[in-house]
């Protein structure tokens, strides 16, 4: 009976700890976004700093899971126009973490908007292309989320731009479940646009249905 009673109490403590807690979906309506965290997140602010953006505020909700963190940060870069290159530099700093594993494209489902997926195994020994960029991408991170990827950690990213705003969706394991874990992959799918940047991407098709059917030569 004692025997019954432990193993009773200790799969109770179990079921009950964070890491079995359940998928929760969390809405950001101001930023127009929602994704599905393993627990409650925080939400704090930084400062990005880079080479095309010399300071944008930034906000970013996290969580933490033993070896695991979850992160969805957006940077408010107020420039419109320019989100190729915006993406394209964010990228160039992020690859400063370790080898890039897998860089591909990614879609969202609403608007039809297109960014990318990568996937980083982090190192220490990573030699960048210019004096300090090492330093300086690792000291942008930290400055901008408060965020660092350590050897052996493997990283993924889920990136966008749209309205001004950088979306990067970041899903972190490290420890000896790096390469096992499907839980940051989970993680950085499950973005999703609502509010404002949900009606901005309806508004996209719209406007695409509308210039087809102009373009469309008439009906005999």
């Amino acid at each position: 009976m004692r025997q019954f009673a432990l193993l009773t109490a200790i799969f109770a403590l179990f079921v009950a700890s964070p890491a079995a807690a359940a998928w929760t979906t969390y809405n950001n309506e101001p930023l127009g976004y929602s994704v599905t965290f393993p627990g409650v997140p925080t939400e704090a602010r930084g400062n990005y700093k880079s080479d095309l953006i010399p300071s944008a505020p930034t906000q970013y909700s996290s969580f933490r899971d033993g070896d695991a963190t979850f992160m969805a940060l957006v940077v408010d870069t107020g420039r419109l126009e320019d989100g190729t290159v915006i993406m394209g530099e964010f990228e160039y700093w992020l690859g400063h973490f370790g080898t890039v594993a897998v860089n591909t494209i990614s879609r969202l489902n609403i608007g039809m908007e297109y960014g990318r997926f990568i996937t980083i195994d982090c190192r220490d020994n990573v030699v960048s292309d210019g004096p300090l960029q090492v330093e300086r991408a690792k000291r942008l991170f930290q400055d901008a989320a408060s965020f660092t990827c350590p050897a052996g950690a493997r990283l993924s990213v889920n990136l966008f731009f749209t309205q001004g705003k950088l979306y990067a969706i970041i899903g972190m394991q490290a420890g000896e479940d790096a390469k096992l874990s499907a839980d940051p992959v989970r993680f950085t799918n499950s973005l999703q646009w609502i509010a404002g940047n949900a009606e901005y991407g309806r508004g996209l098709i719209a406007r695409s249905s509308l210039a087809g059917k102009a373009a469309a030569p008439p009906a005999p």
